[in-house]
């Protein structure tokens, strides 16, 4: 974007930075960019998986870091794909119960992992364009497994407002 400023003065910077984002989201998501956000999810929530519980709990706080770096970059996509993302990151997160400290400090208290996932999907959610819908059928699938999972074996409920919304847009 730079380098077209640079090389001709006459352009208008508002316009070339929208005409890149608009070629950006015009691009389906990349299989392999979704299949990332699931393995460092993992990759995350398991980082800890050799220590002792009271280490665990000492740093648990390195998980909840990494994945609020996985919710920030998620954010920079198009809405619908970044829902997506979110999504794979949830499923993963639902999965993790087998971390023990790990996932009672950073997902099963008051708030935390789920609360933050939550909170960027309802920013992104409001910002799906209505010809997306259609794309965020896999992902409001995953996100119903994630809410049963969560809320019946640990009474976390952040996710029921997000799947409320992408009910209304999803259901076949």
């Amino acid at each position: 974007i730079l380098e077209r400023l640079v090389n001709d003065s006459r352009l208008s910077a508002r316009k070339v930075v929208c005409e890149e984002l608009e070629k950006r989201d015009a691009k389906p998501l990349d299989p392999n960019l979704l299949q990332s956000f699931g393995s460092r999810a993992y990759r995350a929530f398991h980082q800890l998986d050799r220590l002792r519980p009271s280490q665990q709990c000492e740093q648990s706080h390195r998980v909840t870091s990494d994945i609020g770096d996985l919710i920030q970059e998620a954010g920079q996509l198009k809405a619908a794909h970044a829902i997506m993302a979110l999504a794979r990151v949830a499923g993963v997160m639902s999965h993790a119960s087998d971390t023990g400290q790990v996932f009672h400090d950073t997902v099963a208290s008051c708030g935390g992992i789920p609360y933050d996932l939550a909170e960027a999907m309802k920013k992104q959610l409001q910002l799906v364009a209505a010809t997306d819908w259609g794309s965020l059928k896999a992902a409001y699938e995953q996100m119903l497994r994630v809410q049963s999972r969560l809320q019946d074996d640990f009474a976390i409920e952040e996710f029921d407002p997000i799947v409320s919304e992408m009910a209304k847009h999803c259901k076949s």
